[in-house]
């Protein structure tokens, strides 16, 4: 057991819930603001940071169970694939049920990054917004399954 992974993923979940105790009030409000362009940034930025939490808590994941992917320039992917399973010890980290979902996400991550706040568009981030909540919610007590496993 290593305790300092176990206290690193911890902080990034305690992290990963303090930014959605805070966007909450955001993300209820998104059905019925306006679509504008603070709107679409900020939904942008949390959908983001949310995906970045899961794959920094992805990692130490690997690390816990003594396993590391390469950073190459494929690396969100081969984290992606890692997480549901194709890792070295055959460990699902996520249930495969929520693989579209977290695969949509991911998508989401790359339209983020590289397109201009004033281009983002509601359609393609709607439903991200909508089920962050219940995503994260069966992503963390699928993470602390694992955690209990290897405790």
């Amino acid at each position: 057991m290593n305790n300092d992974t176990f206290h690193a993923i911890n902080k990034e979940i305690s992290r990963l819930e303090q930014l959605l105790n805070v966007a909450k009030p955001f993300l209820e409000s998104c059905n019925y603001r306006e679509k504008d362009f603070e709107l679409l940034s900020t939904a942008s930025m949390t959908i983001q940071s949310f995906y970045n939490g899961v794959e920094s808590i992805s990692l130490l994941l690997l690390k816990l169970i003594g396993d590391s992917i390469q950073k190459d320039i494929k690396w969100h992917r081969t984290l992606f694939e890692a997480m549901f399973g194709n890792n070295s010890k055959k460990i699902s980290f996520i249930r495969i049920d929520l693989r579209m979902s977290m695969d949509s996400f991911l998508g989401f991550r790359h339209v983020g990054r590289y397109t201009y706040a004033t281009e983002l568009k509601w359609e393609k981030m709607k439903m991200l917004v909508v089920n962050l909540e219940d995503t994260w919610n069966m992503v963390k007590a699928d993470f602390e399954l694992l955690l209990k496993r290897f405790s």
